[in-house]
């Protein structure tokens, strides 16, 4: 029969996975917000299983050990690729807005001479 302290580690690595499953979801929708909110629930539950894994240690065993290095190695890799996401997304959407700024000024320095053209048209008639 499994230990308190153990199953506190177990439990907070099933949260720190639950909450790796709902990350996806707010990058997908763009939700910042939510996205900054779980990333600080998660960095509490971080520290949660970080503690309960120092209490466990008289408990734990080689099994164990394992069990929760691999757990917590898919929790790891999981935000990697979801950093990399973000890092895709960040890169994106710089370009789109350097795009977009260069159409802005292009159409700035287009307008500004129709305007300066139309005032002499204007004059000439």
């Amino acid at each position: 029969m499994a230990s308190a302290i153990l199953d506190d580690v177990r439990s907070g690595v099933a949260a720190l996975e639950a909450q790796c499953r709902e990350l996806g979801p707010l990058i997908d929708q763009h939700d910042w917000h939510g996205f900054e909110r779980l990333l600080s629930e998660m960095a509490r539950a971080r520290h949660a299983v970080q503690n309960a894994w120092e209490a466990s240690e008289p408990e734990r065993t080689p099994e164990f050990e394992a069990e929760i290095a691999a757990r917590v190695r898919r929790v790891l890799e999981y935000r990697e690729w979801q950093l990399a996401r973000l890092q895709r997304f960040n890169d994106e959407s710089g370009g789109r807005l350097q795009l977009i700024s260069r159409w802005k000024a292009y159409a700035r320095s287009v307008a500004g001479k129709r305007r300066n053209q139309s005032a002499l048209f204007n004059d000439v008639r």
